[in-house]
């Protein structure tokens, strides 16, 4: 069950399922004059040492949305992406260098190999960071941001990559449901596969985007099915109006949100 917490800009639900799934889900609509601003990110522990994160981020308004991300030092491997290079805004930022792919496929993803400060971890030590992304009709851009690499009246700098997906519509409002799944590992990931699923209402109509399902394949044969219904309920029917159905896996939801391994 989720334990809600309410602030004078929106709403907080927080969610646990013995140590294994923890959930957050904020929704904010006056940080945007109204319209629906929402996240809910889930810590999911496939074993005592690993974990990965799923971030879903909706938003409605305007013609462009764009989720940035960045990891600290390192290098990125881009995996399943076309790039060409592009002439792009920084979105504010101190950016350079964009590449973009503007048909990426289904299934993409990037991979940082993190340059750990010296003596901070023993020798032959390897830190990786996945960042796999299911958000349909967007645009991938990698580019370079500026940072400082020092504490205050330190002169250090250096570019690190940046990760944007971006979104674009003729007409406002665009809606937009951002999902990636971000996974933290050594030398090999604990996940070896992701990907989008259906979900349909109990007379088989299909869902609308901003309700997700994913099938997470884990290595040693498991398997993670999570279920996250817009509790904004934009459509005209809300999640809470009966159950949704994921025929592939058998798993039938009344309710936001189900993890089952």
């Amino acid at each position: 069950d989720g334990q809600n917490t309410r602030t004078a800009s929106g709403k907080t639900t927080l969610w646990a399922a013995g140590k294994e799934f923890r959930a957050v889900r904020a929704s904010g609509p006056q940080l945007i004059a109204g319209e629906p601003y929402e996240r809910t990110a889930a810590l999911v522990d496939v074993s005592q040492q690993d974990s990965y994160v799923l971030d879903i981020f909706r938003v409605e308004g305007g013609k462009e949305h764009a989720k940035c991300f960045h990891g600290p030092l390192g290098q990125i491997a881009p995996q399943g992406l076309s790039l060409e290079p592009a002439q792009e805004a920084g979105y504010g930022a101190q950016m350079r260098g964009f590449q973009v792919d503007r048909r990426p496929s289904e299934s993409w993803s990037v991979v940082w190999e993190i340059e750990a400060p010296p003596n901070y971890l023993p020798p032959g030590s390897e830190v990786h960071l996945k960042y796999a992304d299911l958000t349909p009709g967007a645009e991938v851009l990698l580019a370079e941001g500026w940072v400082s690499t020092t504490l205050y009246g330190g002169t250090g700098e250096a570019w690190i990559p940046w990760l944007l997906v971006r979104r674009r519509a003729e007409n406002a409002p665009l809606a937009s449901t951002f999902v990636s799944v971000v996974e933290p590992f050594g030398k090999e990931p604990a996940i070896e596969s992701v990907r989008r699923l259906s979900l349909a209402d109990a007379d088989g109509k299909a869902r609308p985007e901003a309700d997700v399902a994913l099938e997470l394949r884990l290595a040693g044969g498991r398997r993670d099915v999570i279920l996250a219904l817009d509790p904004e309920g934009r459509d005209e029917r809300r999640p809470d109006a009966g159950p949704v159905t994921q025929k592939e896996t058998g798993v039938l939801l009344e309710g936001e949100l189900c993890w089952v391994r």
